[in-house]
């Protein structure tokens, strides 16, 4: 009985499979997307530092630390945004693709529910007539 019953509530293997392997797949696309705005944000300022600390002149370093700290705030604030996006993208992403495979799941919970029923309610009726059979008096032959 427990066997049937935990029967009833696992996902088609396909289904699932296919529901995760999309889910991976979404979530690959995220970090790789993450890492490339890392990336440029780590290659815009450290172009900056490098002219920085390139500079041989005091009175050169003044000059560009300003620029320097400007273009790391901008591409810190850029990048942040950017990586906010791509996250809330994949959210959405992530909840069009459980409405779009849920229904299919809960169809396949609803179908193994319905049989489990059928299967019981002939195991029922039989059990009935057998008892009822019993129950009535024999005639004598």
């Amino acid at each position: 009985m427990i066997a049937k019953v935990t029967e009833l509530f696992s996902p088609d293997t396909e289904t699932t499979l296919e529901y995760v392997r999309h889910a991976v797949e979404r979530t690959a696309r995220l970090a790789q997307s993450q890492m490339e705005v890392a990336q440029a944000i780590y290659d815009e300022v450290s172009r900056e530092y490098r002219e920085l600390l390139s500079t041989t002149e005091p009175t050169e370093l003044f000059r560009i630390w300003p620029g320097v700290l400007a273009t790391t705030a901008r591409s810190t604030t850029e990048g942040s945004a950017i990586l906010m996006q791509n996250a809330i993208r994949f959210q959405n992403e992530m909840l069009q693709m459980m409405q779009s495979k849920m229904p299919d799941m809960n169809k396949q919970l609803m179908e193994r529910f319905l049989e489990t029923m059928r299967a019981a309610a002939i195991t029922a009726e039989k059990t009935q007539r057998d008892t009822v059979a019993k129950a009535r008096p024999r005639k004598a032959a």
